[in-house]
């Protein structure tokens, strides 16, 4: 499916491309907080692969692939990464750390661009969770 990867290339040169022009115009100043950030960044990754996830689903409809699926217990890296972020947000909200951040435009949305850029490279890699009674003897690669 290259329409999906182009597409998503698309958007994240999209991204790039606003935060340039931000930059070059000097946009508004942005006053968060930390919390929210750390939300925004998780909802920003696990709607980017909920989105891909939906996508894939359709066209697999479409056209169903021909390979048979493949059990494996594992978690997905951008996924991770995300859920990791609105736990953090969580944590802080809890903490009662409230403190306001002033962000420029240009650097909100850098940073959007650079968690789309992250999930779009970590879209197909994952953690494999196994259960190994003697893990001190497996080896690294």
């Amino acid at each position: 499916m290259p329409w999906l990867r182009i597409g998503e290339v698309l958007v994240g040169v999209a991204w790039w491309t606003l935060a340039l022009l931000s930059a070059l115009r000097q946009g508004p100043v942005w006053i968060l907080s930390v919390s929210d950030l750390f939300r925004g960044a998780g909802i920003l990754l696990l709607a980017q692969g909920l989105l891909r996830d939906l996508a894939l689903l359709v066209a697999n409809r479409i056209h169903p692939a021909g390979a048979a699926p493949r059990r494996m217990l594992c978690v997905c890296i951008e996924s991770t990464a995300g859920t990791a972020l609105i736990m953090i947000c969580i944590v802080l909200a809890a903490l009662g750390m409230h403190q306001q951040a002033s962000l420029s435009a240009a650097a909100v949305l850098s940073g959007c661009a650079a968690l789309w850029s992250f999930g779009y490279l970590t879209r197909d890699l994952v953690l494999q969770v196994q259960r190994v009674p003697d893990h001190r003897s497996v080896l690294v690669r």
